[in-house]
């Protein structure tokens, strides 16, 4: 198949949404909601190297047939994306040993399974969430998707080659059949066992997208060529892939797969307007497209490490930090493709020494330097270890003290920073012992789990359980637990370790509707924020009995209250929480000394008046 230049202009474009995902997830993870679908230019992705990988095996299976044919398409792959890969690497390993060299073993450990090609399976089975990124700082979690390409293209290849003598029709039928297959995978996983990250990081259920390519690629020249009209088809596609990249999140229960299919079927109509029509093509084909779109796989390389890098050492609200960090990506990714992907593609490197690559190298350098001077002279650096204290609990022969701790200035787990297992101080859960004369039952997290002290001083006849990392679908067999029939009302301060389903809080809801809900609203720069205080607000607004507690309202200006997570709570803020959630519940029977917030409009959610707090 001859080069065709509006296909890398779909590159540039998928690339480009990419880079905009993981410049909000790094750097503003609260503002996800601007472009909570851009995961999704990877499904893009996905489709595209279906259909491109099976044209190359066609190609290759016509000229050389069984295993030769076979070691050819392999020798081709490897060339074009391992030496890139092993330059990423060497770099990465260098820079992190010298500037975090408490990173260098995990990093290993992410390079060795990115190298072997089972990157996806390596966070299954570690359970790390992509969406809900806390605990773990890794400077290659877009490997993930590099690895199912490569398990595609050894599966898909070896497939083809016992499959490809087949009529046309026969592979058509098996490429049909597998993508409902993968298809359904996704559906079942999802809906049986409601584990996201093993639905969105699994092989079996994400090669549908690559099928659908590869069922263009057997199927295209079929099509005839209409200029117009698939110029007004491209144009639309674009629409409709803006807007599912915009409009879909991945909390959406219709994403698995629905959403997923939606969008390679929007991608593939993108390709088809691109491949029948020279007028699409051509408008693809305009110079930035083109230019970004050949060094695509060098910039998703280069971006993420790069940004996860510089979030770690500056202020990840200086957009000048940035601007400089995608400066980074491109220009190195520049060299990448010049120099490293290009001549071991062609396995010729007589390019390399010509004026044309020198001037490259040259332009290419010098913003790079000038981007390295900015950062480390006019840009303040983070303190590596800055400490600041945060409230956590101790027990101790079965007496609950309140008590300072220290806790890194670090990128971790909202609930890890109160949970380090160097520190044996710390707690995990408390769970008080129920009170026969407690008609309040408070459950939450480790930012209740931080203000036990003071809820129970403020609020004496409650019950609290609390516990690190405790997600809301917990919530329905710590309720099953307890004796509620003597609680008359009920705190939630849930939601600042991921996303709520709608469902899942419909279900507590109706469970708790002959009690007094009180819904907490979060404070975590997360991309889940707005939309947990959203769902809680608008379950509020429908349920008499439900309330919101407008913890975000009343904090999201307060900076002295929190530790250096933006999340968990210093003394001031504990006391500032408990003081709050105590108001919530007695409501003017509560004479509060000063009021720190005014009175909100009138709407089905508790007006919060706040005693002041000192901390000496």
């Amino acid at each position: 198949m001859e080069k065709v230049e509006g296909l890398d202009g779909l590159r540039a474009i998928f690339v480009v949404a990419v880079l905009f995902f993981h410049i909000l997830l790094v750097f503003y993870p609260e503002d996800l909601d601007y472009f909570g679908g851009g995961f999704l230019a990877v499904e893009s992705f996905f489709v595209l190297s279906g259909f491109l990988i099976t044209k190359s095996l066609i190609k290759i299976f016509s000229e050389k047939e069984g295993f030769s044919g076979l070691v050819k398409f392999l020798e081709k792959r490897y060339l074009r994306l391992f030496p890139a890969f092993v330059f990423l690497i060497l770099t990465e390993v260098f820079v992190v040993n010298l500037v975090f060299p408490n990173f260098t073993e995990k990093l290993l450990s992410e390079t060795l399974a990115g190298s072997l090609n089972v990157y996806n399976w390596w966070l299954i089975f570690r359970q790390v969430p992509y969406f809900e990124k806390f605990s773990d700082t890794l400077f290659n979690l877009h490997f993930w998707s590099l690895s199912i390409e490569w398990q595609f293209y050894l599966i898909w290849a070896f497939v083809y080659s016992l499959i490809f003598r087949f009529s046309l029709r026969f592979l058509n039928i098996f490429l049909i059949i597998s993508i409902l297959a993968s298809a359904t995978d996704m559906f079942l996983l999802y809906i049986l066992f409601d584990n996201v990250d093993r639905v969105y990081f699994g092989t079996d259920t994400r090669f549908f997208s690559f099928l659908l390519g590869s069922l263009l690629a057997l199927n295209i020249d079929k099509i005839p060529k209409r200029n117009v009209i698939f110029v007004m088809f491209g144009i639309l596609g674009l629409f409709y892939l803006s807007v599912e990249y915009y409009a879909f999140k991945s909390y959406n229960e219709f994403m698995y797969p629905f959403g997923f299919l939606a969008v390679s079927l929007t991608t593939l109509m993108l390709m088809v307007a691109v491949l029948k029509s020279d007028h699409f093509n051509y408008i693809l084909s305009i110079q930035p497209l083109k230019w970004i779109g050949e060094r695509s796989y060098s910039i998703y390389l280069w971006h993420y490490p790069i940004f996860v890098f510089l979030s770690l050492l500056y202020s990840n609200k200086y957009l000048d930090v940035l601007i400089v960090a995608i400066l980074i990506t491109i220009f190195i990714a520049n060299i990448s493709y010049l120099f490293i992907e290009e001549p071991f593609r062609k396995l010729s490197f007589n390019g390399v020494f010509t004026l044309k690559s020198a001037f490259n190298m040259f332009i290419s350098f010098i913003v790079l330097g000038f981007s390295f001077f900015y950062l480390s002279i006019l840009q303040p650096q983070k303190e590596s270890e800055k400490f600041e204290k945060a409230v956590s609990i101790k027990i101790d022969d079965n007496q609950t003290t309140s008590y300072e701790v220290e806790v890194y200035d670090k990128k971790e787990n909202v609930d890890d920073s109160l949970s380090n297992e160097k520190s044996q101080n710390k707690v995990q859960s408390v769970q008080g012992v129920d009170s026969k004369d407690s008609d309040i039952f408070i459950v939450g997290d480790s930012v209740v789990l931080g203000a036990y002290k003071y809820l129970k001083k403020y609020i004496p006849n409650s019950d609290v359980d609390a516990k690190v990392g405790r997600q809301f679908k917990e919530l329905e067999d710590i309720l099953s637990s307890k004796n509620l029939e003597k609680y008359k009302k009920v705190i939630i301060a849930l939601g600042n370790n991921g996303y709520v389903k709608k469902s899942d809080l419909e279900n507590i809801l109706d469970r708790l509707k002959d009690k007094e809900v009180y819904l907490v609203t979060v404070k975590v720069p997360k991309p889940w924020q707005n939309d947990v205080n959203n769902l809680f607000r608008k379950m509020a607004s429908e349920r008499p009995n439900v309330h919101v507690v407008d913890w975000y309202y009343v904090s999201k200006d307060k900076e002295d209250i929190f530790v250096n997570d933006k999340v968990h709570l210093n003394p001031k803020g504990a006391k500032l929480y408990a003081s709050i959630l105590k108001n919530s519940i007695f409501g003017k029977n509560y004479k509060p000394k000063k009021i720190l917030e005014e009175p909100k409009e009138e709407r089905n959610e508790t007006t919060v008046e706040v005693e002041s707090v000192t901390v000496n």
